[in-house]
């Protein structure tokens, strides 16, 4: 086969494997051939059709964290062993790179950066897919919290701040939101305020009731829980309250 170049068409041998089945139908608009780190990536717009929302009346609530990336309110933790190995090696490396300032260093710093969103950007997808399906094979909506980062009232150390600051808490958000709905499953989103200082049991709020990041227990009612666990349960309770309205503006549009 050939490709035009910026020198021109050269007559060029490649091997390619399919990352996903689609209909050649269904592309819509340009495509564009990328080179990246010795790869080549073609880029297409699809157009996909969006299954009908259902009228779920339950809901799954899903809690965003610092040491478990999400955790459910099935009580299912989203963990990725090998995505702490890989965030604490690309921190050290870019540390000791920026340190140094060098041009090479810089030049290097930047291939690295790519790699670790590359890598950031496929977990997502993969936590996005496995809560979607949960939703789907279990007929309920997602609840999740509006968050633009950690929530201020979560007990955490400075280490965990500063790995939550790097993980892309929005981006993930994005890719449930449109995983949900192309396959039909309802999203509410939730005000984040106190979810984790509220108990799943009784109701009553105090910031004490979060002891430690792992640990909750109510003053009031002395239910004791996995803090992240007891969180999403607030979640699910309050996206089960907002559901009707999300579910009628769904039939509406």
């Amino acid at each position: 086969m050939s490709i035009l170049t910026l020198d021109g068409r050269e007559k060029t041998s490649i091997s390619y494997g399919d990352y996903r089945p689609f209909d050649i139908s269904k592309i819509r608009g340009q495509a564009d051939l990328i080179y990246e780190d010795n790869n080549f990536y073609l880029m297409l717009v699809m157009e996909v059709a969006e299954n009908e929302v259902r009228y779920n009346d339950d809901v799954l609530g899903v809690d965003l964290d610092v040491v478990n990336i999400t955790t459910t309110s099935d009580g299912e933790v989203y963990k990725d062993s090998k995505a702490d190995k890989v965030r604490e090696r690309y921190t050290s490396l870019k540390s000791r790179l920026q340190s140094k300032g060098t041009w090479l260093a810089k030049k290097h710093l930047k291939k690295l950066s790519r790699k670790e969103r590359r890598f950031k950007r496929d977990l997502n997808h993969r936590v996005a897919k496995q809560l979607v399906k949960r939703a789907k094979d279990t007929s309920r909506a997602i609840a999740l919290e509006n968050l633009n980062g950690f929530r201020p009232e979560a007990t955490v150390t400075k280490a965990q701040r500063d790995r939550l600051g790097k993980w892309a808490f929005s981006e993930l958000t994005e890719f449930i939101l449109y995983k949900a709905k192309l396959e039909g499953v309802p999203v509410v989103i939730i005000n984040p305020m106190y979810t984790s200082q509220q108990c799943s049991e009784c109701g009553y709020i105090n910031k004490n009731n979060r002891q430690k990041q792992a640990n909750f227990r109510c003053k009031s009612c002395g239910h004791q829980d996995n803090a992240d666990y007891n969180a999403s349960k607030n979640i699910a309770h309050r996206g089960a309250v907002r559901l009707p309205n999300v579910l009628r503006l769904a039939s509406i549009s």
